[in-house]
């Protein structure tokens, strides 16, 4: 600016142009214009602009089914991560999962649950600073199983798929009849057995063989016991008789009965339905009497592999 003005003087006093004054302070006025603006420009650039907000982590959860039924199963667990925006961001892959208890379930750097036993297990999944932790339960498989006794028929029933079902009145579901289950994998050890203690109400053969079967199967065996049309253990022909057949086994037998927990086989009367569910050595799990048309007995039998 100095050296602009010391030019203007020089060129006024040599030269008097007035005209050519006056142009060259259009100039001057020009160059001062644009030295302010970028003065201007430069202390806006000295101004520093505000920075983007961070987006961070406020926390985790996991998610997915938090109970497996049975061994050997899996599910698939995953972690998903809040940030401060209100956004969500699925982490499953990238934390590191960690189970409290292997015993029960494991757990892979996937978020893949398999079930090793029984019982409850903390899942943990952890990515930077969100943490998220769940109970896992690990429950036994369970097989429901009934059995059916009715003046017509008998009928044993494994998670209502019949597996077993015979006519009375000569059959094949006449008196009783057993179906041995292992409490291990819920099949049966060996195929029904049907013993017609009515054909045989004088002789006893049939309950004789009853007997032997049930002493021939091993202890912590489920056994679905069930009568059908008549058991041949009251004097006949009077309806509804509640007098004893005396034969040489059915006193065996009802004793028999009883150590495997029935309470209600000596008030079995002519023509009444009976069953029972046990597991031998362990005890009566149902039992049912009627002088009706039918009852069932069940039990859900948790499996032990």
């Amino acid at each position: 600016m100095v050296i602009l003005l010391h030019t203007l003087d020089s060129l006024f006093d040599k030269r008097g142009n007035a005209m050519r004054i006056r142009k060259l302070a259009v100039l001057a006025v020009l160059m001062i214009s644009i030295s302010m603006w970028g003065c201007e420009d430069m202390f806006k650039a000295s101004i520093p602009s505000s920075p983007d907000p961070i987006n961070t982590i406020s926390g985790g959860e996991i998610q997915g089914n938090k109970e497996i039924t049975g061994k050997n199963q899996q599910l698939q667990l995953h972690f998903i991560i809040s940030l401060s925006d209100n956004t969500t961001q699925d982490q499953t892959n990238n934390a590191t999962w960690i189970s409290s208890n292997t015993s029960v379930a494991t757990i892979s750097n996937t978020g893949l649950v398999t079930s090793i036993g029984f019982g409850q297990a903390d899942i943990s999944a952890i990515y930077e600073m969100a943490t998220g932790i769940v109970t896992l339960t690990v429950n036994p498989t369970k097989i429901t199983f009934q059995a059916i006794s009715d003046i017509y028929s008998v009928s044993f029933i494994r998670d209502k798929n019949v597996f077993f079902n015979a006519p009375g009145f000569g059959g094949g579901g006449r008196g009783f009849s057993i179906a041995a289950i292992s409490i291990v994998t819920g099949e049966l050890i060996q195929p029904v057995r049907n013993f017609d203690t009515w054909a045989t109400r004088d002789s006893g053969t049939a309950m004789r063989d009853m007997i032997e079967f049930i002493n021939s199967i091993p202890d912590n065996t489920l056994l679905l016991i069930a009568v059908g049309d008549e058991a041949g253990l009251n004097t006949w022909p009077s309806y509804g008789s509640c007098g004893v057949k005396d034969n040489p086994y059915n006193e065996k037998g009802k004793k028999l009965l009883e150590s495997l927990g029935s309470t209600l086989i000596r008030k079995y009367c002519y023509r009444d339905v009976w069953a029972m569910i046990t597991i031998k050595g362990v005890g009566k799990k149902d039992e049912k009497l009627s002088s009706g048309y039918n009852v069932t007995v069940t039990y859900a039998l948790s499996l032990a592999h």
